[in-house]
């Protein structure tokens, strides 16, 4: 049998009572492994700049958010290419001992040895890298080895364990910073604790894939990680050295995708199980195995045109993570900007306000986290309604109201600097009512700009995507925060770090809204290509 027919057989059986319960068991150490994992993303998130001013670099303490964000966005996508060819077993117990090496470097270094900047980055990005197998591990297992009628149900575990981990994570971060923040390193170390029962819960049957972009991942994370520094650095070689990267990143994919242009590329590509329709877990793995020992046979390549095979150099893989057919798609490239600019605030609400307890009211963090956890609280009850919100209301209605929200928010807030914190919590869970609502609609949207055989490459470039504009927005607004670029005039009749702080949350409320008007001036051409068409025509 092959390793299609073998995938085939697997998804259409009956799952059996024994592989739901060792499923279960699985799902509920890799549950926890992810809340902890996220709880120390959101702990540091909040905190980053006063750890930037423990160890001397305020001006690059953005830095410490920003640069592991970027990995976490490439490590989402590059771990649905690892699934092709490595159990899930060697995934998670690799994972896991990286993230316990990035937790006691982190502690040691920088709490029995002078605090370093590079330090803790090095640290942060290590326990990322590490941390996010979890989350996948998770949302295969629920896809390929639990019952249809337990995967609803564990997925909306799933989001609601994100979103829990996010709301500790925030009292976590108020808590430790007022001990020693360095403490937070250790929070996912315990994970270490369940490789055994994971080695024996979990699957470790694979099928034979096509191997991972490393060369690709490489220059697009390295691009934009200078692009992340220049704005924290302000060197303009930074730029000049990302720009450079992004070139060599064209050219490179477009000489690794001439297959591309052959008539049996997607055959190739259908056979080898590169275009295979994914959903969001789909896409981490293609197993073809149950908690069984029996292994499926890899499918026969199918031979590269000769021509392409002459052309490449052997250390480059058969197909770049992204081809030049995203960017030939003007339908995706325009929904993408969607999540380019309503995600460059992701990462700035909670600093931004943790700034403002500080600097104008003189609060401690740990104060500070115990407002801005409702917000968090409202976005976990409107995230896991928005699938409902959206079928009742429709996409473009739903997206309106929740850019309108995040715009509100932040407005709001920018008016009511120094009219209490209370009313700046109010504001903030407007704030992320908005964010809970809108990732539904805007995910759903650019993936239908795609063809349904690119929909799970689909869903690693929205996640990358996300992660790299919500980076750079980081870096930018962490450094204004720093050298109080804003506080010498104000729109709000603020002075000092009130001021600072309400423009930026004005400049953050008009990239929202640049993103609104960008998506009402695109919305027939991504909704209905066909409608703009004939109207282009018509004018034409």
């Amino acid at each position: 049998m092959s390793a299609n027919e073998h995938e085939t057989a697997v998804e259409t059986e009956e799952i059996s009572d024994a592989d739901n319960r060792i499923a279960i068991k699985a799902l509920i150490l890799l549950l926890i492994t992810f809340i902890l994992g996220t709880l120390c993303l959101q702990g540091f998130n909040l905190v980053f700049e006063q750890v930037g001013k423990a160890v001397g670099s305020p001006a690059q303490a953005s830095l410490i958010t920003a640069l592991p964000s970027i990995v976490l966005g490439i490590v989402c996508f590059l771990y649905g290419s690892l699934g092709d060819f490595v159990s899930l077993k060697k995934l998670v117990a690799t994972g896991l001992v990286i993230v316990f090496i990035g937790s006691i470097f982190g502690f040691v270094a920088n709490f029995f040895f002078q605090a370093n900047l590079w330090t803790v980055i090095i640290a942060r990005v290590l326990q990322t890298a590490g941390e996010q197998v979890a989350g996948s591990a998770y949302l295969v297992i629920t896809t390929k080895y639990l019952r249809s009628s337990l995967k609803v149900i564990f997925f909306g575990i799933y989001t609601a364990g994100y979103q829990l981990s996010s709301a500790i994570g925030v009292f976590a971060g108020g808590l430790l910073s007022s001990i020693h923040w360095q403490f937070l390193f250790l929070i996912p170390a315990v994970t270490i604790l369940f490789v055994p029962a994971l080695m024996k819960y979990l699957p470790a049957m694979h099928s034979t894939g096509k191997g991972v972009d490393w060369l690709g991942f490489t220059i697009f994370g390295a691009a934009c990680a200078f692009v992340t520094l220049f704005f924290s650095y302000m060197d303009w070689w930074m730029l000049a050295v990302s720009v450079l990267l992004f070139c060599l990143f064209a050219v490179y994919i477009h000489r690794n995708s001439d297959n591309d242009k052959s008539p049996n590329a997607a055959q190739a590509a259908a056979a080898q199980g590169s275009t295979k329709t994914e959903s969001a877990g789909e896409s981490e793995v293609k197993s073809a195995a149950t908690f069984d020992k029996s292994a499926a046979k890899p499918v026969n390549p199918v031979k590269p045109v000769a021509k392409s095979a002459k052309s490449r150099p052997s250390f480059w893989p058969a197909e770049p993570f992204v081809t030049p057919a995203f960017f030939h798609n003007t339908r995706w490239l325009k929904a993408i900007m969607l999540i380019l600019l309503f995600y460059f605030t992701n990462y700035s609400a909670a600093p931004i306000l943790n700034a403002i307890g500080s600097g104008v009211y003189g609060m401690q963090t740990i104060q500070v986290s115990h407002y801005i956890v409702w917000a968090y609280v409202v976005a976990a009850i409107v995230g896991t309604s928005s699938g409902a919100i959206v079928d009742r209301i429709g996409h473009t209605v739903a997206i309106i109201a929740a850019a309108i929200l995040m715009i509100c928010g932040f407005v709001g807030a920018s008016l009511l600097v120094n009219a209490g914190f209370i009313w700046l919590t109010l504001m903030a869970c407007i704030f992320y009512a908005g964010m809970g609502l809108l990732y539904s609609p805007v995910v759903d949207t650019v993936l239908g700009t795609l063809p349904k055989e690119q929909s799970g490459r689909g869903v690693g470039m929205n996640d990358l995507v996300m992660a790299i504009t919500a980076s750079i927005g980081i870096a930018i607004f962490g450094g204004i925060m720093n050298s109080q670029s804003f506080a010498g005039f104000s729109l709000t009749g603020a002075h000092g770090v009130a001021a600072n702080c309400a423009n930026i949350l004005l400049l953050g409320a008009g990239i929202i809204a640049i993103g609104l008007i960008v998506f009402l001036l695109i919305r027939k051409d991504v909704y209905h290509p066909a409608e703009a068409e004939a109207e282009a025509k018509a004018k034409a």
